[in-house]
């Protein structure tokens, strides 16, 4: 089989700097589409679904899916025999793979491989790329040989500063003198505030970056459907959603609104005595008859009228309000109490952010491909002392809701604190 590592090679490295995808790279991962559109393929498959990545995998190391084997196409697979069949023999092999479904020893490949027109240009690109795909010589946009690429959106400017620049903080604590499997990490922070995230996320892809940190912004669509369509994970998100589904590309810390609801709900019911009076953090669900729910801080306050009596608010609704004597103030957090003191939560989010993050690259390995520090995602992290994370498959966010009773009688510390306002708190 003829080598074409020192082609690759070069095309891939110059002096350790991360360079611009090469183009057989972006064909195999999805980034660039084929030439020829839906055309590249006999069946006309969507550019999504053309990519050799979405069924070999973004490590090129095969999978299966309903039944359907894609074997591995690393180099090393394709130079060695599979079974009784044995390796291809050269370019012109693989070119017949690709373009026609002939395989090992001329046997037809399964009809679910896709048969490719592709240029001429294409075809050798992707031939030059497989003879690095899946080693650490693969270098996703972001890394280099010597360097890791991460960056984050923040609101710098206005009046949610001190919230971004805490947030900020936080990532650089976690981040500062990180080294993963000999690569340096790199920060580069975004306000989000000038110009929006969705500018702000551009920016960030034009560097590149290989994944985002702790990202904290307000009605950010565009913005995350820019990192997905790039994919660029963001770890750590410190995005205030209404549920579980944050996407493929995203691993959340805060517990989701709806979740946060039902748990400041259950507290609610569970008030000793007086009335129950709640700021909903989400659409309140049925079943809880006892609880006159407000969204107005006036006319929450015109329903706290007896003598005692339970209140539950988010954090975001903790800014607002005025306690009348005699009455209890349970509020519900997208993250553990523990993290709330004096001074607020958000360097702390932000070193948490950090730390998930390098936990993932260290557990993805020197490979990396896009999908890696998702993949690698621990089911149990603890990023910060007693405030464990956990993930899983059909679970995107770290955290759970918890409840504090800020009643001044039951945390005298916390008589005099007012969390912040910020909608990005949860709630």
């Amino acid at each position: 089989m003829i080598h074409r590592a020192a082609l690759a090679l070069a095309t891939l490295l110059a002096g350790g700097a991360a360079v611009a995808e090469p183009p057989g790279r972006a064909l195999f991962q999805g980034h660039q589409p084929f030439a020829a559109g839906r055309d590249a393929t006999a069946n006309r498959l969507p550019a999504a679904y053309a990519a050799c990545a979405s069924c070999h995998g973004p490590a090129a190391a095969g999978r299966r899916e309903g039944g359907v084997v894609a074997p591995p196409v690393t180099w090393a697979a394709l130079a060695r025999p599979a079974g009784r069949a044995g390796a291809y023999a050269d370019d012109a092999a693989l070119r017949g793979a690709i373009a026609d479904g002939v395989g090992r020893d001329g046997r037809a490949l399964d009809p679910a491989m896709p048969r490719y027109r592709l240029e001429a240009a294409e075809m050798a690109a992707l031939l030059d790329y497989l003879t690095i795909a899946g080693t650490p010589r693969d270098l996703p946009p972001g890394v280099a040989e010597d360097r890791i690429a991460l960056g984050t959106v923040l609101p710098l400017s206005g009046a949610a500063a001190p919230t971004g620049r805490a947030v900020l903080a936080g990532i650089q604590a976690g981040l500062a003198g990180a080294v993963v499997h000999g690569r340096r990490v790199e920060l580069q922070a975004e306000d989000g505030a000038a110009a929006g995230p969705a500018m702000a996320v551009r920016r960030l892809l034009d560097q590149p970056v290989f994944l985002v940190v702790g990202g904290l912004w307000l009605d950010g669509a565009e913005a995350e459907q820019a990192l997905a369509e790039a994919r660029v994970p963001h770890l750590g998100s410190l995005l205030s959603r209404r549920d579980s589904e944050a996407g493929p590309w995203v691993a959340d810390l805060l517990a989701p609104r709806r979740a946060q609801q039902a748990v400041l709900a259950a507290a609610l019911d569970a008030c000793p005595q007086g009335a129950r009076v709640g700021m909903p953090v989400a659409p309140p669900e049925p079943g809880h008859m006892a609880i006159a729910w407000q969204d107005a801080p006036a006319a929450l306050a015109a329903e706290m009228t007896g003598p005692v009596g339970c209140l539950g608010t988010g954090l975001a609704g903790a800014g607002r309000i005025t306690l009348p004597p005699g009455w209890r103030w349970e509020v519900v957090l997208p993250f553990p109490a523990m993290l709330v003191e004096a001074d607020g939560p958000w360097q702390r989010l932000g070193l948490a952010a950090a730390r998930l993050a390098l936990e993932t690259l260290a557990q993805a390995g020197a490979a990396l491909h896009e999908h890696a520090p998702l993949d690698a995602l621990p089911t149990a992290f603890e990023a910060l002392p007693g405030a464990p994370l956990r993930f899983a498959p059909r679970r995107r966010h770290g955290w759970d809701p918890e409840v504090m009773d800020l009643t001044p009688a039951a945390r005298p510390e916390a008589a005099g604190m007012r969390p912040s306002a910020h909608r990005h708190e949860g709630g």
